[in-house]
C-alpha cells in the first residue's frame, strides 16, 4: 500500500521547492518563489505517510519510534541554527527587537511560532524581513500536523483501513475549505495555521495510500510528469505577494507536486529524470539545512547593508548555500543515524537540555526587555515614550459610555462643551488637545475605541462598535456638547486595512450598514462615504459644529526603531513616505473628506499641512515623530500642534477652522 524504496527524484522535487523559496527572499527574480514552501508540506506529507505505513505493514509500528526520527530529522540543525542567531541577534538588534526575538525563540523552541508570527507580523510585510526567525512558521505547522496524524493514521490502519483514504480526502476538503474562506477575512491565519495548511499535508499523504492507481500508459506517465513541472515552474513566476494567498492559488504548485509524485510511482517521466540528476538531489539532500539557514544570513545582511546590489545577494545565496552543506554534513548526517554520536536512550535527555537552555536564552531576552545596557542611554530612550494620561478614556465597553460618566480633558471645573470622538488617532488627538483646552480654560470629553470608527449605523471588526458609537452619539445628543472631533485612521476603514498590514489583527475590516450588498474593498469606500454623511448630518442637526481631522501618513516600519537602528549603525535616519505616495494612499479619502466639505458645514483639518513637505517627516532630528508606524509620539503631536491654532474659539464655544492650503 505504501512506496517503499529511495527515489531521487523526490529529493530533485525538494530542490525545485528550496530553490525558489531562497530567490523569492533574495530578490532574485522569483515572484512566487514562496510557492516552494507548499511543495515542501505536499513531499512531507507523502513521505513521513509512506515511512509510518510501511512500519504498520512491517508490524514494527512504533509512535515513540516515530518521534524519534522527527527528533534525530528536525531538532539537531534546528537548535544549532537557534544558538547560532541568538548569538547574531544579541550583538546586532535594538533592544525591542531583541526583546522580540527572545518571544520568538521562545514559540520556535516550542513549535508556536506561526501562531505568535501570526499575532504580529503579516508574511509579505516589510516589517516581516527583520524577523530573524519568521521562518520557522513552516516546521510549526509540520510538527503540529504530525502531533495527531501519526495516531490518526494508526487507528484506521488497525480497525478500518478501507477508510483511511476517504478520512484523509474528507480532512483535505475541509482543510482547503477553511483555507478559501480565509484568505479573505483572516489572510494571517489562513496563511500561517495548520487547520488552513493541513490539506497541503494531506495532499502527499494521499499519494502514499496509491489512492490512485499507478498507470500503465505512457502518455499518462509523460503527461504528468511534464504537466507538473510546467505547473510548478508557471507558480514561481506567475504567483506573487500581492495576490490572495493560500487558497486556491496554493493549489497549482501542490497539483504540480502531486502530478511530479504520480509520475514517478509510474516509473518517471522526462521531469522525474531531470529531478534525478546529481545537482537537483544534492541540493535536495541540504534543502532542509538551507532553509534554515538562508533567511537569516539576509536578514542580517539587510540590518548592515541597506541596499544590496544583485551580486552581493547572488553571492549571499552562495554563503547560504555554504552553511548548509556545513550543517547537513557536520550536524544533520550524525544525528541521523541511530548509532551516530547521540544513541537513543540519551537523545531524548540531550533533546531537553538543549531546548531547555534555549528557552532560559528566550525567557531572559523577554525579562530583560532585549538587554537595552548594550548601548547608550541617550538611543534606549527613543523607545521610551511618555506613558499617556487618561487610559480609562480609551476603549470602555457600550455600557460604561452609556452609564457615563465620560473621561474628561482640559480645564477640571469648567463646563464641557467639545467631545474627540473616534479610534485609537482619536485618543493621541485627545491626549494633546487636553493641555491646549487646559491652557485656554475650556474642557471637553474624549471617548474612543480600539479599531471603531466614529460612523453611525456601521459594523466593523469590532462586535461592540455599532453599540458603542450609539452610546457616544446618545451621550452628544444629551450633553451640551456643541463641538465633536471626529478623528480615525480613515484610509484603515476604506481599504480594510493599513498599507502593509502593521496593525489591525489577521481579519480584514469590513465595514457593513444597511445598504451593504458584500465584503469587497469598494463596498468599505462607499459605506465610509455613506456614513460619514450621515454621522455629520445627524450631529449638525441641532447646530453642532463637527470638526474632521484629516489623515496622518503612515510608514511601513516603527519609527522608533528605525531611528534606533540608522543611530547605532550610524547610518542616514529614516524617511517616511513622499508627499505624492501619501496623496496616492489617501486618494479616497481626501475625496471623501472634500465632498463631505462641500456638502455639509463640516470643517476639516489636515495634520499631514505640518509633517509632510516634498516628503512626510518621520523624525525631528534624533527624536521620532511617530511611536510605531502610524500613531504620532508626543513630539509628532507637537509638530502638528498649530493644527489647533488654526482654530478660533469663539465665546459660543464653537472652534471654526481655518484652512489656508487645499488638497491638489
Amino acid at each position: 500500500m505504501s512506496d517503499t524504496g529511495y527515489r531521487p527524484d523526490i529529493d530533485g522535487l525538494r530542490a525545485v521547492a528550496i530553490i525558489p523559496v531562497v530567490a523569492y527572499h533574495y530578490g532574485l527574480g522569483m515572484p512566487g518563489g514562496f510557492v516552494g514552501v507548499d511543495v515542501f508540506f505536499v513531499i512531507s506529507g507523502f513521505l513521513i505517510t509512506g515511512i509510518l505505513l510501511q512500519d504498520f505493514e512491517r508490524k514494527r509500528y512504533s509512535i515513540a519510534r516515530f518521534y524519534e526520527r522527527r527528533v534525530r530529522r528536525i531538532f539537531p540543525a534546528l537548535f544549532f541554527l537557534l544558538a547560532v542567531t541568538t548569538i547574531a541577534a544579541i550583538v546586532r538588534l535594538v533592544p525591542t527587537e531583541l526583546e522580540d526575538y527572545g518571544k520568538s525563540l521562545l514559540s520556535t523552541v516550542t513549535f508556536l511560532s506561526n501562531i505568535f508570527f501570526m499575532r504580529g507580523t503579516a508574511y509579505f510585510a516589510q516589517v516581516a524581513e527583520t524577523k530573524l526567525l519568521l521562518h520557522t512558521w513552516s516546521l510549526a505547522v509540520e510538527e503540529q500536523f504530525y502531533v495527531f496524524f501519526p495516531l490518526v493514521l494508526w487507528v484506521f490502519m488497525r480497525y478500518w483501513q478501507r477508510l483511511l483514504p476517504y478520512v484523509i480526502l474528507t480532512g483535505l476538503a475541509i482543510s482547503f475549505w477553511l483555507a478559501e474562506l480565509a484568505v479573505e477575512a483572516w489572510p494571517r491565519a489562513a496563511f500561517y495555521l495548520l487547520p488552513t495548511r493541513g490539506w497541503e499535508l494531506m495532499c502527499g499523504a494521499l499519494f502514499s495510500l496509491r489512492w490512485i492507481s499507478p498507470t500503465r500508459s505512457d502518455i499518462i506517465r509523460v503527461g504528468a510528469s511534464v504537466g507538473g513541472g510546467v505547473l510548478l515552474v508557471t507558480s514561481v513566476f506567475c504567483i506573487d505577494s500581492t495576490m490572495p494567498f493560500p487558497g486556491l492559488l496554493a493549489l497549482p504548485p501542490c497539483l504540480g507536486a502531486m502530478l511530479v509524485i504520480y509520475a514517478g510511482q509510474c516509473g518517471g517521466g522526462p521531469f522525474n529524470r531531470l529531478l534525478a540528476m546529481r545537482l537537483p538531489v544534492f541540493i535536495g539532500l541540504v534543502s532542509y539545512s538551507l532553509y534554515l539557514w538562508h533567511w537569516p544570513i539576509i536578514v542580517l545582511a539587510r540590518d548592515a547593508w541597506a541596499n544590496i546590489p544583485i551580486l552581493g545577494r547572488l553571492t549571499l545565496a552562495a554563503v547560504a548555500m555554504v552553511f548548509a552543506w556545513f550543517s547537513w554534513q557536520v550536524v544533520e548526517r550524525p544525528f541521523r543515524n541511530k548509532n551516530g554520536i547521540v544513541p537513543v536512550r540519551t537523545l531524548w535527555s540531550a533533546a531537553a537540555a538543549a531546548g531547555a537552555i534555549l528557552l532560559v536564552f528566550g525567557e531572559g531576552l523577554v525579562w530583560q526587555k532585549g538587554l537595552p545596557w548594550r548601548f547608550p542611554q541617550e538611543i534606549v530612550n527613543i523607545q521610551v515614550f511618555k506613558i499617556p494620561a487618561h487610559k480609562d478614556c480609551f476603549d470602555r465597553p457600550p455600557e460604561a459610555i452609556a452609564a457615563g460618566p465620560l473621561c474628561r480633558i482640559g480645564a477640571p471645573h469648567v463646563a464641557a462643551t467639545f467631545m474627540v470622538w473616534g479610534d485609537s488617532h482619536a485618543f493621541r488627538l485627545g491626549l494633546m488637545l487636553d493641555d491646549f483646552a487646559m491652557r485656554r480654560g475650556l474642557s471637553g470629553y474624549l471617548v474612543t475605541g480600539a479599531s471603531c470608527p466614529p460612523l453611525l449605523g456601521v459594523r466593523t471588526l469590532v462586535s461592540a462598535c455599532q453599540r458603542f458609537n450609539d452610546a457616544v452619539i446618545d451621550q452628544i445628543e444629551k450633553r451640551d456638547v456643541r463641538t465633536v472631533f471626529l478623528d480615525a485612521v480613515w484610509a484603515y476603514y476604506a481599504e480594510g486595512r493599513l498599507s502593509d498590514e502593521l496593525e489591525g489583527g489577521m481579519k480584514l475590516n469590513w465595514l457593513e450598514d444597511e445598504q451593504s450588498s458584500e465584503h469587497s474593498v469598494a463596498e468599505n469606500r462607499r459605506v465610509l462615504r455613506r456614513s460619514l454623511m450621515r454621522t455629520i448630518r445627524r450631529l449638525e442637526h441641532d447646530g453642532r459644529q463637527v470638526i474632521m481631522v484629516g489623515p496622518v501618513p503612515d510608514v511601513p516600519y516603527s519609527v522608533p526603531e528605525a531611528l534606533m537602528r540608522a543611530l547605532i549603525r550610524q547610518r542616514s535616519l529614516p524617511q517616511g513616505p513622499t508627499l505624492a505616495e501619501f496623496y496616492a494612499r489617501e486618494r479616497y479619502v481626501f475625496a471623501s473628506l472634500k465632498e463631505v466639505a462641500q456638502l455639509t458645514h463640516a470643517q476639516i483639518l489636515y495634520p499631514h499641512h505640518y509633517l509632510c513637505a516634498s516628503r512626510c517627516s518621520v523624525t525631528d532630528g534624533t527624536t521620532p515623530l511617530y511611536m510605531d508606524n502610524n500613531h504620532l509620539s508626543n513630539a509628532g503631536l507637537e509638530r502638528i500642534l498649530p493644527i489647533l491654532n488654526s482654530i478660533w474659539w469663539g465665546t459660543g464655544s464653537a472652534p471654526r477652522a481655518k484652512i489656508g492650503r487645499e488638497l491638489p
